[in-house]
């Protein structure tokens, strides 16, 4: 294999793992080129032809090589499917494979359609339970009005032929329930048979569930047919307890205390997400030695979302299936899993992309000792928040030593 003129090739030939430029080594070539080289600067031994032609060995497979924009969601399946094995993941996707960010966000943006849509059809199923839920009620109101009409004249009559008791204050407190039974009896034969009604369309209680899930309180309203009195409507913050209490949540031993706990074991391994590659500023020796770019690390760190978004995605659905089926063993096994899998596929994640990918020696010591500290860390930050859940997560290290 002839190598060519360095005269003719003024192409950038760096190396995959440090960016060290390797053009210096291949004016040195007269006659012919050999078929592996090692970085001068970094130690990385590499193929010649993956530095040269990195194009003729890109993973068609990837989202990143996909040469059809059209075909990006498959692309993107096919990437999700393979991420499932990281050893064969980074053994096929090289450092010297061209990264390319926009294409990285794309894979993030489509990560994040099978959370959204299960968020819009959760979210928009409790708000039109709800909806369905005060019609329902108010249907009902309307219906037993006589007979709360009648129990509102008894009541009437009964502090109307009440005589006065002699203590002015007592005096005046009976006439003001005479006033405001009156007012209430005139209230409910005005509206008659007519239920009361919200003055919010169904779009905008759906949208306002969706787009305020966190508000305290709704901007709709129920107003009485009459228009002179309006009641507040039902929370976008309470709709899931709305559920929790018309599905007998409590009844089969689940309450949202009892989700704190699992809840807390998520909210870690999210946490795991980002505080790994940050770990790595913590190994300024391995770093330095092995002169691993950030860009890399950043490639792993993205590739890796799918599994927080995995476990955020199977912890919704499994809570509320179990909730409509009331199954605690399904509960039960919630608590279980999301107690160990997601630090513990970071882990292995990172240890596959530490190993096969970067390239730094002692991948399981190395990846050992940071997710350590990043679990001691966590632990640390949740007692700050919360002492009580602190010891309640200490069983998490308890589980590890055994």
């Amino acid at each position: 294999m002839t190598a060519p003129a360095p005269s003719t090739d003024a192409r950038e030939i760096r190396c995959p793992r440090c960016g060290y430029d390797q053009r210096g080594v291949l004016s040195t070539w007269t006659e012919s080129c050999p078929l592996e080289g090692v970085c001068t600067e970094c130690g990385l031994g590499f193929a010649w032809c993956e530095i040269l032609r990195p194009e003729k060995f890109e993973p068609r497979w990837c989202i990143e090589f996909e040469p059809q924009r059209r075909r990006l969601p498959r692309a993107a399946v096919r990437t999700w499917f393979r991420s499932f094995v990281p050893w064969l993941f980074w053994s096929r996707l090289k450092m010297s494979d061209r990264i390319r960010w926009p294409r990285l966000l794309a894979y993030i943006l489509l990560l994040l359609v099978p959370f959204l849509l299960t968020y819009v059809l959760v979210q928009g199923g409790l708000a039109a339970y709800a909806r369905t839920s005060v019609q329902r009620q108010l249907a009902q109101m309307a219906r037993t009005r006589p007979a709360a009409i009648t129990n509102l004249q008894s009541l009437l009559q009964q502090l109307s032929a009440m005589p006065p008791t002699g203590d002015p204050w007592q005096d005046n407190q009976i006439k003001a329930q005479i006033t405001g039974l009156k007012a209430e009896i005139a209230r409910q034969q005005a509206a008659g048979a007519a239920p009361d009604t919200i003055d919010s369309s169904w779009l905008y209680t759906l949208w306002e569930a969706l787009a305020r899930p966190w508000a305290g309180r709704s901007r709709a309203s129920i107003v009485s047919p009459s228009g002179t009195l309006t009641y507040p409507y039902v929370a976008p913050r309470e709709l899931s307890l709305l559920l929790a209490q018309s599905s007998g949540m409590p009844a089969m031993g689940v309450s949202l205390e009892g989700l704190v706990l699992p809840l807390a074991w998520l909210c870690w391994g999210v946490a795991m997400t980002l505080l790994l590659p940050l770990s790595f500023v913590l190994l300024p020796l391995s770093m330095r030695k092995a002169k691993v770019r950030w860009s890399h690390v950043i490639r792993v760190t993205i590739y890796s979302l799918f599994i927080p978004l995995l476990m955020v995605w199977l912890s919704i659905v499994v809570i509320v299936l179990a909730v409509f089926v009331q199954s605690e063993g399904a509960l039960e096994m919630y608590r279980s899993a999301v107690r160990i899998v997601p630090w513990l596929a970071l882990a292995l994640w990172w240890h596959a992309a530490t190993s096969r990918y970067l390239k730094i020696p002692h991948a399981w010591l190395t990846i050992g000792m940071l997710t350590l500290l990043c679990l001691l860390g966590l632990l640390g930050v949740t007692a700050a928040i919360s002492q009580q859940l602190a010891w309640e997560m200490l069983d998490l290290f308890d589980l590890l030593i055994r």
